[in-house]
This record gives C-alpha cells, structure tokens and sequence, in this order.
C-alpha cells in the first residue's frame, strides 16, 4: 500500500488464496477483509473482492512436475534384438550431405565449362563433340567420398552408440532452499564374481548419504520404500568405491540441495570399473520451481552503509528449534534467544535494489524451509543533520533536473519534524540545479531516520529521494521547577520568570517538547532590555496526574535555542 500523493510505503496485505479454490466451479468470487500492516502493527483494513475464473486447458498448458526419486538403472537393458532399418547416409548426416552439394556444385561449375568449348569447337566444325561419360564418373567420384567419409566417422558413430546405450536421462525439478533426494538404481553386469565399481559427479551440491540414519529419515520424508545397503560405499575415495557380488542390486543414496538461480541446468554422473571403463552414464536434468514466498519485507536504506533489522519470527516455534540462512553470501543472519529473526546486509550505492531470502527451517539438516521471507533494500542517498531539541536547523540539498520539465512537489515522513521548503508544487527545469531546504525541529534526543520524496505530480513518479539522518541533544537546562503530583479535573496555571539579557528589546517564541500536555498563554513574547516578563503556563489536568519530564524553550525569531526550562512533576 502506498500514499497516492507522497507515494510513501504505509504498509502491506498479505492474500490468501486458500478461499479462491474453485473446486471443480467455473469461477468463484470472494470478498475479504484484510489487516494493512506496517512493521508488524496494523495501520488500517483493505476490503478486497476477487475472483477465479476458469478455462479450458489445452495439453501444452498441462506441466507433469511428478518424478521418481529413483533412477533405474536396471530396467533400462535391453532384453531383446535391436531391429534398424537402413538409411542412405546421406540423408542421416548433414556434413555429408553438404560435402556431396558441393560436390555437385563443382561438376555443374565443370559442365558449363565444357559446353562453352563446345560452341567454340563447333563454329570450326558443326560435327565436334567431346566425349564425356558423365554418370559413370559422377557416381563413382560420390561413392568414393561417401566411403572415405565413412571410414572416418565410424569409430566415432561406434563410440557414440555405445555412449547412448549406458546413458540414462533422468529429470528433477527442485525447489530453491529445499533439498531433493534421489537414489540410483544399479546392478552388477558380472555374472560369475564380484566386481568393484566408481561413481563420481560433476557437481558440489550433491552428496553421497553415507549415516544411515539420515537416509532412514529421507527416505520416509520423501515415501521411498526401497531397501538400505549399509556400509557399502568407501568414502575415503574419490570417486567413491564400492563392491557387488554377481548380479547384486544396489540403491545409491544422495541429496541435492538447490542453491542454483538459473532456472535448468545439467549434472552428469558416471559409474566405472577398475580399468576406468564407464559402465553406466547419468544424465541428471534438473529444473527450477519457484519457491512460494510467505513474507516480504522491504526497507528503505542509506547508501553504502549496513542495514541491521530484527523481525519476530512465527510464534509457533521455539527459538532454539529454528534455524535461519541467506541466499547471499554477503548477508549475516541468525535467531536470538527471543525468537527474533536478525540479519545484517551491505547496502549499495544510491537509486540500486537489493534482494534476497532468508530461509527459516525448523528441521536440524535442514531439508524443507517452514517458511521464506523476500527481503528487498533501497538504497538512498543520505543526508545528516544535527540540531538542539527545541530549535530549528536548515540544511540545504541540490535537486538536479532531469531530461524533461517537470512539475514536482517535495514530502516529508514525518512533517512535524522535518518541513521542506518550498512546501508547495514548483516546476524543475531540465539539465539545472534547484536547491531545497530541509528544517529540522527534534522533539527529543537520539538518533533517526527520515525520509524526504520529491515526486512528479502529474506522473506520480519519485524524482528524487533522501534519507536523512538526524542526531538531535538536550541544550542546557537553565533552571528546573518541581511540580507536585495532583488530582484536578481542570487546567492548571504556572507562570516562570525569564529575563532579556540583552541592551536591545528582542522578540521571543516559546515551544514546550510536550505540547499534548502543556500550553502558553502567549506564544510570542516582546521583551525590553534588561526586563523580566512571565511566562504563563497552561497544565492539562493529565501532565499533574502522572510523573513527566516537560521542557520550555525560549527560542529567537530564527528558531534558536536562548533558554531552557525544565519541569520535573512528581
């Protein structure tokens, strides 16, 4: 949710579309309430209607995502004769049949050659013809390249059937974050004794499960019901050894954990005998689902700094049973004893996005994440500023035009604390330098952040965008009255001296960093040299009614600070 005006962030619903099933309906439509949260507390209620509508899906809408978890390996020997009909070889091989084109080009090239000397020939002699036999010498120059060609590719064409014959292509479709278990399927060839075999891969992210244990629990996680081989697989080998009585099965145990964030990609694994002669190939295609994302947070950053946020993390869960990991590197994270879900991530550089994931699983290996959070970072560009509380400071900022005119308007988080100037609709020239001022007015001490948007008002695009850094102190306090507590149903009056100390008379205005709880009589005092005046105070019946720590500023005409006043009640 954004304001349409200043096109601030206020929040964010979150839909769910458990209620849009249509359940064998050609559409359905719902009406929902939902909470608008910002933070974590809820600013307002959306009232949404949505609908699902249906349509005939045709067979390439219709995505089979079912895969096996195991590969046979078994099943794929071919238990009877291989039956090919024969093709001319130039029809099945395209470099021949581009070698034999050109081929033809040439004798056509030769042809005409031949013809042209002809027509010469015979204005000399009408009778001349040059003998040719063209077919015999055609057919047998082509079948001279056809056998050299193929005495060239046959021990490749050889290879590569064989290849084909040992290869199995098995395709997974993976989830990011969440692990895929997989098991090969293979038996010893060797009929008569036992055999050792090697099986190796081309890929960091999948592993050999050797615990027994964990493959217990994977392989119920999973509903895989095929037999345990333990203590099979040497892992102190690379390749991995392992040794088969004759005609022994075998199911090979291993995880993939998808940390990839292209959407395919290719994975080969091979099983070898002792002399490193492939006995099997594993063509391993795997594809990327999306991930389902249950929260997304965005946060708006200064550039090239760290942002540190701590979110609360789902109160169904102990602290101790989560665990919590980023899909960038560069991102620290964990959960504190309370439960809170903390990270730390590099900020950009100004008008750049940052991206990532965080991944909670409550499981100790972490197989499937109970729930994924998207964490988006804007970079903006920063702007610090200091001041006493009580007065004002101005700070100024340059806005450079963009390529075209535009009519803009400047809006501030948090008005009662930062105010721009000018506060009203101005045109910004293309290729020029506007300068906007920033006044900052603290009400109390610390460290903030704010933001300031300069937006198109006739696009309702963000032009410009700051974040600015306030660090605001207490002035010194001139003198403290003590208040006590008391019951009253009505305001109450307190009247506190002050001095001018100056030769001239000066004007003066009062601010309180309370002003709920206490007013002025007057806002604005004109006070002569060297004159006391009273300040007159005006008490809310609630300011006397509980302990408070109230302060009166005594500021000049350009907002400074002069004099500070406390009152400490109760």
């Amino acid at each position: 949710m954004w304001n349409a005006d200043s096109l601030f962030h206020e929040g964010s619903v979150t839909v769910k579309l458990k209620r849009l099933a249509r359940q064998g309906e050609h559409g359905i439509q719902s009406s929902q309430v939902f909470n608008i949260l910002n933070n974590g507390d809820s600013i307002g209620r959306l009232h949404l209607r949505i609908a699902n509508i249906g349509s005939v899906a045709t067979v390439h809408d219709i995505k089979d995502l079912t895969t096996s978890a195991v590969i046979d390996c078994v099943d794929n020997e071919s238990s009877g004769e291989l039956i090919v009909r024969p093709k001319p070889l130039s029809t099945v091989d395209q470099n021949l049949t581009s070698i034999l084109s050109s081929q033809s080009a040439q004798k056509a090239t030769r042809n005409r050659k031949i013809e042209r000397m002809e027509a010469v020939r015979r204005q000399e002699d009408a009778s001349y013809i040059i003998p040719r036999d063209e077919n015999k010498t055609a057919r047998a120059g082509q079948l001279t390249i056809v056998k050299n060609y193929r005495n060239k590719i046959l021990n490749d064409v050889i290879r590569g059937a064989l290849v084909a014959n040992i290869t199995i292509h098995h395709t997974l479709y993976s989830v990011y974050g969440t692990v895929t278990y997989f098991e090969v399927h293979f038996r010893n060839p060797n009929v008569t004794a036992p055999q050792e075999f090697f099986i190796g891969w081309d890929c960091h992210d999948i592993r050999l499960v050797y615990d027994m244990t964990e493959c217990k629990a994977l392989k119920s996680l999973f509903n895989v019901s095929t037999p345990l081989d333990p203590d099979v697989f040497d892992s102190s080998t690379q390749p991995v050894r392992f040794t088969l009585r004759p005609k022994e099965d075998i199911y090979i145990p291993f995880v993939y954990s998808s940390n990839a964030t292209k959407e395919q990609f290719d994975y080969t694994m091979k099983i070898t005998n002792t002399v490193n002669s492939p006995v099997q190939l594993i063509k391993l295609h795997f594809k990327q689902q999306r991930q389902i994302i249950n929260e997304r947070f965005m946060f708006y950053e200064a550039e090239n700094s760290f942002a540190k946020h701590s979110l609360q993390a789902p109160s169904t869960r102990r602290p101790e049973d989560l665990s919590v990991r980023a899909s960038n590197e560069n991102v620290l994270c964990g959960v504190d004893e309370k439960g809170q879900v903390y990270f730390k991530a590099p900020v950009p550089k100004s008008t750049e996005m940052v991206s990532f994931l965080l991944l909670l699983y409550v499981d100790k290996n972490c197989y499937r994440p109970y729930q994924i959070w998207e964490i988006d970072l804007f970079s903006l560009k920063r702007v610090d500023m200091s001041a006493v509380v009580g007065s004002q400071k101005k700070f100024p900022v340059i806005l450079r035009g963009t390529d075209s005119v535009r009519c803009v308007t400047c809006f501030s988080s948090h008005p009662s604390v930062i105010k721009v100037e000018p506060d009203r609709e101005f045109m910004l020239l293309p290729s020029t330098i506007q300068e906007v001022k920033l006044l900052y007015e603290p009400t109390d001490t610390g460290s903030h952040n704010y933001m300031v948007n300069v937006v198109d008002t006739k696009n309702r695009v963000v032009v410009e965008r700051w974040m600015v850094h306030t660090t605001a102190s207490l002035p010194v306090v001139s003198k403290t009255y003590e208040i006590p507590l008391t019951t009253t149903v009505s305001a109450t009056h307190k009247n506190i001296s002050f001095s001018n100390p100056y030769n001239t008379s000066k004007t003066f205005k009062l601010k309180c960093n309370k002003p709920e709880l206490v007013r002025f009589k007057e806002e604005e005092l004109v006070v002569a040299s060297k004159e006391s005046v009273n300040i007159g105070l005006i008490m809310s019946p609630l300011a006397l009614s509980h302990p408070n720590y109230i302060l009166v500023f005594v500021n000049d005409v350009q907002q400074k600070c002069e004099e500070c006043f406390a009152l400490r009640i109760g």
